[in-house]
């Protein structure tokens, strides 16, 4: 874990030197959040020589966040900004950093399933060229099925379970590779099953899922240690 971490605080050195040298480049601000918020995840405690956890995930959240300023359609800074902003339980701005993807044109054809996992690899080949003016970058991520998927755990966490099964469905249907789509359906099923149940105590008048005390249940009913992350 000590290794891990300190790999990590040596590639923030090294991408913080060479935003220095590019400061406008989109690509390297988006890099070093990234180093930043692995770092943080990766430091087992934080001693009195290092900042707070907490205050390194801030750190890579304003890093993601000028990345996203730079470059609004970087695919990669948006969809690592989500994933910072979520950890903080900042579920609204996670989902609003994360909805333009969603929103980009071309986001109708299939054909995703390129990987998953927190690196953002899935995004590799798009993410290179955000810096350029005319790259349709955030098209593509439109037809990844990992933002769908992300999006979706997002919806859930904030009670909107009926748009997390659609959300789904979608990244479903954009054709995922054979393990993860076996996990999204098993996620899918946990949220038909909480869907259900919020609806029932709709009919029974004790409250939906808009409100604290029906999102404390859903909780229960979709459970976010249940084995569901990618």
């Amino acid at each position: 874990v000590h290794f891990r971490a300190e790999k990590w605080d040596m590639a923030e050195y090294h991408f913080r030197r060479a935003s220095g040298i590019h400061p406008r480049s989109s690509v390297l601000r988006c890099y070093l959040g990234m180093a930043v918020a692995r770092a943080a995840a990766a430091a087992p405690t934080a001693d009195s020589a290092s900042a707070p956890p907490d205050s390194r995930a801030r750190d890579a959240v304003r890093e993601l966040s000028r990345a996203v300023e730079l470059d609004g359609r970087n695919p990669l800074a948006r969809f690592e900004l989500s994933a910072a902003l979520s950890g903080l339980g900042e579920v609204e701005a996670a989902l609003s950093a994360l909805l333009p993807l969603l929103a980009a044109p071309g986001g109708g054809s299939g054909g995703g399933g390129k990987g998953w996992g927190s690196g953002g690899s899935v995004f590799a080949s798009s993410s290179s060229s955000s810096s350029s003016p005319s790259a349709p970058s955030s098209s593509a991520a439109a037809r990844e099925p990992a933002v769908w998927y992300q999006c979706a755990r997002l919806l859930r966490r904030l009670g909107r379970l009926r748009e997390a099964r659609s959300h789904l469905e979608r990244a479903l249907d954009l054709g995922p590779a054979p393990a993860d789509a076996a996990r999204i359906r098993s996620v899918l099923d946990k949220c038909c099953v909480a869907l259900v149940a919020q609806e029932q105590r709709n009919a029974k008048g004790e409250g939906g899922g808009e409100d604290e005390g029906g999102r404390r249940q859903l909780c229960d009913d979709f459970d976010e240690s249940s084995g569901d992350e990618l």
